[in-house]
């Protein structure tokens, strides 16, 4: 069963509303956190070894196509005088890791520019991939070109130049003359190939692989009960979600709600109590409050933000600590002297 959610204000985290589908119960506000109880993982919820990561074996190469348009160029740009500059900047995500690269530009340019000393320029971080010729033929009309990118040349934040070097007279010339100029038209995209990349199951990681800073799109992130929420699962659901959609921010924030089952790909929040466990979940003895991260038994590639409690309260108190920022590591955390603000 899928519901929709709406996530309460919460306060002390000074988390904005964000939108679900069915209505939350009101949460207390303030609430004040200690340092989680040091004890190491119990079975199933091994932190994995640290090691240079590597893209997960077995898993097939993902696609994604931007438009400019879609990484914040809504427009036609118009690179004008003789070295007019526009910059893309793209980012890639910490479980991703790039295998290939192209841009596809489309483009018009000047019937005024002279061919043997003009051309327009693409540059990586700084680094020129191609230098494109601007032929007479070819002038004042539609042209598309793809440009190849040395995936080694991306990183987490990435910047794509386009400069037009332009040149309409071998004379002394203007350098903001009107006939200096290409435009760069907005249905342009960048291709990129990747490969997952295997995160361990880390709540030091937090709100990574959840939430990624360098993830322009809104974000998605189911939340999983057993059954039919209560009111407990219901309050610590909108402190989390409230959190998460603090940080999406401009972004925006869905939070698909399913009832029974674990999703069968990606990453998902799971509110849950020992009595309460959604179908194919299994736990070690939840003591008090607990966080933890595990992959999800279902997609090599997802991870599960676990939320525990043997009761309203301390479900609360978990989502709580979450919240407020509670210095958390390893693949779980029982908090310990959680407390709640009237």
């Amino acid at each position: 069963m899928k519901h929709c959610l709406h996530t309460p204000l919460i306060p002390a985290a000074r988390a904005r509303c964000a939108s679900l589908a069915f209505a939350l119960a009101l949460v207390a506000g303030a609430a004040h956190a200690q340092a989680p109880a040091s004890m190491p993982p119990p079975p199933g919820l091994q932190a994995e070894p640290t090691a240079a990561a590597q893209p997960a074996p077995g898993l097939p190469l993902q696609r994604s196509r931007s438009t400019l348009k879609q990484l914040g160029l809504d427009y036609e740009v118009t690179l004008r005088g003789i070295q007019g500059t526009a910059g893309i900047p793209f980012s890639i995500r910490s479980d991703q890791v790039v295998d290939h690269a192209a841009l596809h530009l489309k483009y018009t340019y000047s019937p005024a520019l002279l061919p043997d000393l003009s051309h327009l320029r693409v540059t990586v971080n700084d680094v020129t991939v191609a230098t494109l010729p601007v032929s007479v033929e070819e002038a004042g009309r539609p042209v598309e070109r793809d440009v190849a990118i040395d995936p080694r040349l991306v990183t987490d934040y990435n910047r794509v130049n386009l400069q037009l070097i332009g040149h309409y007279t071998r004379e002394c010339e203007d350098p903001d003359h009107t006939s200096l100029w290409a435009n760069i038209d907005s249905a342009s995209y960048l291709e990129l190939g990747w490969l997952p990349l295997p995160l361990s199951n880390d709540l030091a990681l937090l709100p990574v692989p959840f939430f990624d800073s360098r993830d322009t799109r809104r974000l998605e992130l189911p939340f999983v009960f057993a059954g039919q929420p209560a009111n407990g699962q219901l309050q610590a659901a909108g402190i989390v979600s409230s959190w998460f959609g603090a940080l999406a921010g401009y972004r925006g924030a869905m939070f698909p709600v399913s009832t029974g089952a674990l999703p069968a790909r990606g990453n998902a929040v799971v509110v849950a109590t020992p009595r309460n466990l959604p179908a194919g979940l299994a736990l070690p003895e939840v003591a008090g409050p607990m966080l933890a991260v595990l992959s999800n038994p279902n997609d090599a590639g997802g991870k599960l933000l676990l939320v525990l409690g043997r009761d309203d309260a301390e479900l609360r108190a978990a989502a709580t600590a979450l919240a407020l920022g509670a210095p958390l590591s390893g693949a779980s955390a029982t908090l310990r002297d959680v407390k709640e603000a009237a």
